[in-house]
């Protein structure tokens, strides 16, 4: 019987794992976002061909890394609940995306990282807590 407990207890958990993994991999689908309306917007609003567009897609590709992982890595580290996050992200990708696709205002895009930023060190105390908390330590 106890054995049957540990091997429900398992399934739990790997259960939870997967369904962790799955939101993870939306949300990093989701981050990319800028890049795909970037993508679009050059081949049918601006019509580049492909020795342009290939540099563009680099350039974008590297603009958007540069902007979405630090706002991913710390957004999934900070102590909200998942909704607020994802609609946070939503909101802040289409922000970056407005001003660098559409308008080509780089530094008004990536504003959101600063507020992410000072949001994840103020967050900072807590986070390492709740870590050491799960660590056991």
């Amino acid at each position: 019987m106890h054995a049957l407990e540990k091997l429900a207890e398992r399934n739990r958990q790997h259960n939870k794992i997967k369904k962790d993994e799955k939101f993870l991999t939306y949300f990093v689908l989701l981050g990319l976002l800028p890049f795909y309306a970037d993508l679009i917007y050059s081949k049918f609003v601006v019509g580049l061909e492909f020795p342009e567009s290939f540099g563009y897609f680099l350039l974008s590709l590297a603009g958007n890394c540069i902007f979405a992982f630090p706002v991913l890595g710390m957004g999934s580290l900070l102590l909200f609940p998942r909704l607020l996050k994802l609609f946070t992200l939503i909101g802040i990708q289409t922000w970056f995306a407005y001003f660098w696709v559409f308008h080509d205002l780089t530094w008004v895009g990536f504003f959101p990282l600063v507020i992410v930023y000072i949001t994840f060190h103020i967050q900072l105390p807590k986070i390492k807590q709740r870590a050491a908390e799960e660590d056991g330590i």
